[in-house]
């Protein structure tokens, strides 16, 4: 049988097969599903995993840690839609060692999080298996005038972030390397929900960054089919991401570009609101026909990376 080449090709195979009812406002290819509510709302719908080994390793996140994280990244989701959360489903598939006080820490956390997004936990389903799996579905809701898609930028358009990036992959990178430094940014990310609903009715498309920004920018321009030109040199980088870098011998720019977990926003605007934005601009929206690509000084390169479940 034939092995996944890449995320982003089985979602897309996955796209071409599945077809969903006319009523459904947006299916596959953002990041949540967008159905039909009321006069004045659509829901949202998502649903995120994370897998021991793969999105933690528990030597190094406390079990409170790991439910708030879960939370979060889902948030990050709504958000990224200009909506607001309302429910969680919460599925566990648990090893026959998981002591009862470690899933009540994890609760403990999720809980946390729930309060302060104004959540309601309102079931979910737990199953045994070889690893600690978390599975989070999430519902919002988000004013049909303010939803805003992947799909919405312009030849024009400015690209820019919510805040400094790269902060969670430089604390994996120095956790796995035993070196010190403020592991926070992987153990307790944050949604920017704050950023979205204050900022959101400028933006033309939206994207929060989980998988790295080089793939965030393919999300965008592919769902948008248009181009863009990002100015390495922009990118926003923390002075810890620039000290871990030197200290481990890495392009720092690598980790905001491939790392993921950030859950900053990505964003385009008119040039005009740009000012109105307390975010950082790192690139420009171009024609299709002009590709997606990274600017360093005189030089450009084809953008290319980002995080991949799929890759070995």
């Amino acid at each position: 049988m034939t092995k996944i080449i890449s995320e982003e090709k089985l979602i897309e195979a996955l796209r071409q097969k599945i077809k969903v009812s006319p009523q459904i406002v947006k299916g596959i290819g953002d990041d949540c599903a967008v159905l039909p509510y009321d006069s004045e709302n659509y829901l949202l719908l998502s649903t995120d995993t994370l897998v021991e080994n793969t999105h933690f390793l528990l030597n190094f996140i406390i079990p409170q840690q790991l439910g708030k994280k879960a939370i979060e990244s889902n948030v990050s989701d709504i958000a990224a839609m200009n909506g607001l959360p309302r429910e969680v489903l919460v599925s566990l598939v648990l090893p026959p060692e998981t002591s009862t006080e470690f899933v009540n820490l994890l609760y403990e956390g999720m809980l946390e999080s729930c309060k302060k997004y104004n959540l309601d936990l309102v079931g979910g389903n737990t199953t045994r298996g070889e690893k600690l799996v978390i599975n989070i579905t999430i519902t919002g809701l988000v004013k049909k005038e303010l939803v805003c898609y992947r799909s919405g930028a312009q030849v024009g358009d400015l690209l820019m972030v919510s805040g400094p990036l790269g902060g969670s992959a430089v604390a994996l990178d120095l956790m796995l390397n035993h070196l010190p430094g403020n592991y926070l940014p992987h153990l307790e990310p944050r949604a920017r929900l704050d950023f979205s609903q204050k900022y959101g009715h400028f933006f033309h498309a939206l994207i929060d960054i989980s998988d790295g920004l080089a793939s965030e920018i393919r999300h965008i321009c592919t769902e948008s089919k248009v181009g863009a030109v990002i100015e390495k040199e922009k990118i926003p980088l923390s002075a810890e991401v620039r000290r871990a870098g030197q200290l481990l011998k890495k392009d720092p720019s690598e980790y905001a570009l491939n790392g993921g977990e950030d859950y900053e926003l990505l964003f385009t605007i008119a040039p005009q609101d740009a000012p109105k934005v307390p975010g950082i601009i790192i690139g420009k929206i171009v024609e299709e026909k002009e590709g997606m690509m990274l600017q360093e000084r005189d030089k450009k390169i084809i953008l290319s990376g980002g995080y991949d479940h799929f890759s070995s």
